[in-house]
């Protein structure tokens, strides 16, 4: 019967996989505002003035929410790439 070596790299993506799927299993639903015109009404101040400040922190995390997940795949890409390229066995010619 042969017998079958798990690598340390396999090992370490396998932990990394399920440590993953328990994290993904055991959340919980994140309580999100999906119409931020409701959330921030016209006058939103004390004294009745219109508050700006808060529209703005809405555009900007919607912007962080929205580049975080290129970000990640750019991340990891590059990533990939770069240790990819370092681990070539160059040509015996070169």
């Amino acid at each position: 019967m042969k017998s079958r070596v798990i690598t340390k790299a396999a090992a370490t993506w396998l932990a990394a996989a399920l440590f993953s799927m328990v994290v993904m299993a055991t959340a919980l639903p994140a309580s999100a505002c999906p119409l931020c015109k409701e959330a921030v009404p016209e006058n939103a101040g004390v004294d009745g003035a219109p508050q700006p400040r808060i529209a703005d922190g809405y555009f900007w995390s919607i912007l962080f929410m929205i580049g975080t997940p290129f970000t990640i795949v750019a991340v990891m890409g590059t990533t990939f790439y770069v240790v990819l390229r370092k681990n070539v066995i160059p040509a015996a010619g070169a």
